[in-house]
């Protein structure tokens, strides 16, 4: 559909600064496979389908930022 439509790239948010990862992770369990029913690695089967279609893919991970860190960039705790 996005090919379809003319795209010739995709961008999504692997990592969220909340901490949320669209992908299994070993740092936090904050994640979709071990924190939502769905329990797939949705960024796995988006690479693959962008590969069959020949689109590129593009991954946002918001590191210095994370909402969940003490230390991270932009967290004023006390």
């Amino acid at each position: 559909m996005a090919k379809a439509a003319g795209m010739r790239h995709l961008m999504i948010t692997s990592k969220h600064h909340d901490g949320f990862a669209m992908f299994k992770s070993a740092a936090s369990p904050y994640n979709i496979v071990d924190a939502t029913p769905f329990k797939r690695d949705p960024l796995t089967e988006l690479a693959e389908a962008c590969r069959d279609e020949g689109l590129r893919l593009g991954f946002y991970y918001s590191q210095t930022q994370d909402w969940h860190e003490r230390d991270a960039v932009g967290n004023t705790w006390d």
